[in-house]
């Protein structure tokens, strides 16, 4: 009885797996569409060398943190 629990169990399982890579194959090709639908979007031009993006406030703000912190504690080298 117990042997044909585990033999149940192990033909659900397989079966629950084979349905869920039936799934993701056909979630694989509907992606496949989408790659050369981007393929027609225009970027605009490109930043100007020196320029940071949209993070330069975060980097910006962090910067000026560790500046009110002070030099800090130096160890000798020697």
């Amino acid at each position: 009885a117990r042997q044909q629990q585990k033999d149940a169990a192990a033909a659900e399982l397989a079966a629950l797996r084979q349905q869920r890579a039936a799934e993701r194959a056909k979630r694989a090709t509907a992606h496949e569409g989408l790659e050369h639908a981007a393929e027609d979007v225009e970027y605009g031009p490109g930043r100007e060398a020196g320029v940071a993006g949209p993070e330069a406030v975060f980097i910006v703000k962090s910067l000026a943190r560790w500046r009110l912190r002070g030099a800090g504690l130096l160890r000798d080298k020697a």
